[in-house]
């Protein structure tokens, strides 16, 4: 439980960064071109933020009894495994 909380306050902290971000591409006294970065910014960090941490929320609540660093380490060595396979095949 305090696992999930720690994830908990990580992604609030990244949703109040990323508004603050937003806030500065709304605030009318910084260049437009400024302005227009940071929304690029924002948008980057939204795409980020759903793409990694909601897919790990849904993993979570589809399996809680495996970990997400348990799942992050199978997928890591399933990656490793493949790109191993792939070199071989140019080395042989």
């Amino acid at each position: 439980m305090e696992n999930v909380r720690k994830y908990f306050k990580r992604d609030i902290s990244w949703l109040s960064f990323n508004y603050r971000v937003l806030m500065e591409a709304m605030d009318h006294t910084v260049p437009l071109f400024d302005r227009i970065k940071f929304l690029s910014i924002y948008q980057s960090n939204q795409e980020e933020f759903y793409r990694v941490r909601v897919s790990e929320y849904h993993q979570i609540l589809s399996d809680p009894l495996q970990s997400t660093e348990d799942k992050r380490q199978a997928e890591n060595t399933e990656r490793n495994q493949s790109r191993s396979k792939s070199a071989s095949r140019y080395f042989q």
